[in-house]
């Protein structure tokens, strides 16, 4: 019997409406990069061609007798969701060199042992030089209503064109069943929390943590309307861009769980998207403080508890979809239970493999001593931690038979095989460059008041350190389903025995 969810035409405005938003967004912090330094006229164009894009996609996994309402709904949602990325160019900008003076002047005036930055919501930001009028940083310009009603109204109007050319592009079929759009939104908050970790390694890699000093508040302005003028230094444009989507991961995650709890046929797919979303607000409010207090122990926290929260996304993913709910008829394997010991041992091992590089990576840049023991003891567990997986992999693809869980298994395999090489790989380019170099990293990532005098990390140096940081997100996840699917495996045995 085909699976049928409830509330399917909601759930495919939620899914097609958080997809295509999260599509923009990944382009448009990519086009107003500073490395590319465009201008809006130069950024306009494409990113008017991701939008029609992800709209023509869109329409293709409609399946409604009346696409044109939801096509509607969709570009009414993804043009107010997108009101929060262009906020920053609805208000009045200063420059950034303004700021980081204003927060100098602050830091010069505290005590050398105060470890607490002064709250800039407390500072005035001065007007530009001789503009002694000039509105203060974040204040709405005359034309910002206009503007954004002009927005939405274009994404509705695209969404409708090109969502209903895109279901023409797919020959209609009226005996096919409505997806498992829960299943689908579980997916779409994993790929929200994607560019959310890449963007989180590169402000670690990148020693930007600290580059913004207050929370919620983006150096006094509300943090949707902070000026991109202000985000000129690199380090300003990643640590609040990590601000911005950490928002919309929140967003997502939101509204998954009200969805989940309309639509969810089990009791347990309603729980598992409020426990995540529950992690993920507390992971925003741990990044948040870990902005306003110098605690070393708050930045472990916080990059462990985001790959954590990363896998179980993952694994709520994979228990929504039908092939997980369904009654197991499967056929049983004698290895199944020696499946599920490696790939717990293989998540365990994968874990604290984690907390190591996390400890060495903080306890180095914060120059606490023991950091190099961290490092060593990192690399030298990377060797069981590889050995370990590539057991538990063949393992895991050794189940012959031609059951979708079956061919599940050999994709988590064959995933965990590239996954965990290409982490070895990278693992010891990262290793060669701390032996090779003084390492940049030694000293606690500057504050607003010391970016200017304060270097970037070479660029391959971040490339190499933040890849390696989110591979290492998607081996946990990875060990995390290998897990879940060999368990519920063992389980069905159990009921059918």
């Amino acid at each position: 019997m085909p699976y049928t969810p409830r509330y399917a035409t909601l759930g495919s405005i939620l899914v097609l409406s958080f997809a295509s938003t999260i599509a923009m967004w990944c382009a448009a912090i990519f086009l107003h990069s500073p490395i590319l330094s465009l201008t809006p006229s130069q950024a306009g164009p494409a990113l008017l061609t991701v939008l029609i894009l992800s709209f023509i996609i869109a329409g293709r996994s409609i399946r409604s007798a009346n696409p044109l309402r939801i096509a509607v709904a969709v570009g009414l949602l993804v043009g107010l969701l997108n009101l929060l990325i262009l906020g920053s160019t609805l208000t009045h900008s200063t420059t950034t060199h303004t700021l980081q003076q204003t927060i100098a002047q602050d830091n010069s005036q505290a005590s050398p042992q105060d470890s607490t930055i002064s709250s800039p919501t407390q500072l005035e930001i001065p007007s530009e030089p001789n503009q002694s009028d000039q509105p203060a940083t974040g204040t709405l310009k005359p034309n910002a209503v206009w503007t954004a009603l002009g927005s939405i109204a274009l994404t509705t109007f695209l969404s409708t064109i090109f969502m209903t050319l895109g279901t023409r592009l797919k020959p209609h079929c009226s005996a096919a069943p409505q997806p498992n759009w829960l299943a689908r939104f579980g997916i779409v908050t994993v790929t929200a929390m994607i560019p959310l970790l890449l963007i989180g390694g590169l402000v670690t890699s990148g020693r930007a943590g600290m580059s913004v000093p207050d929370w919620p508040n983006s150096y006094g302005a509300n943090m949707f309307l902070l000026p991109i003028s202000a985000m000129a230094d690199s380090r300003i444009f990643l640590e609040h861009t990590h601000r911005l989507f950490g928002s919309l991961v929140g967003f997502t995650s939101l509204t998954f769980v009200a969805y989940a709890l309309l639509a969810g046929p089990t009791r347990r797919s309603k729980i598992a998207p409020t426990i995540l979303f529950l992690l993920i607000a507390f992971q925003g409010y741990l990044g948040g403080i870990r902005v306003t207090q110098a605690s070393t122990i708050l930045a472990i926290s916080h990059g462990v508890l985001a790959q954590l929260t990363f896998a179980l996304a993952c694994c709520i993913a994979a228990w929504l979809t039908s092939t997980f709910q369904a009654d197991p008829t499967w056929t049983m394997d004698p290895k199944d239970r020696r499946r599920k010991t490696l790939a717990t041992a293989f998540f365990h091992a994968s874990m604290f493999q984690l907390i190591l590089g996390s400890v060495y990576r903080h306890m180095n840049a914060a120059e606490i001593q023991g950091a190099g023991h961290a490092l060593m003891t990192h690399a030298a567990f990377s060797i069981f931690v590889v050995i370990l997986a590539a057991i538990a992999a063949s393992t895991l693809g050794s189940r012959h038979t031609d059951e979708p869980v079956s061919h599940i298994l050999k994709l988590i395999s064959r995933s965990i095989y590239v996954v965990v090489s290409l982490q070895f790989a990278l693992g010891m380019l990262a290793l060669g460059m701390v032996m090779m170099t003084n390492s940049a990293d030694q000293s606690p990532p500057p504050t607003a008041g010391q970016l200017a005098s304060t270097p970037t990390i070479p660029p391959m140096q971040l490339i190499i350190a933040t890849a390696h940081q989110l591979n290492g997100a998607f081996t946990i996840a990875l060990a995390a389903l290998g897990v879940s699917w060999s368990r519920r495996i063992n389980a069905a045995k159990k009921m059918n025995s």
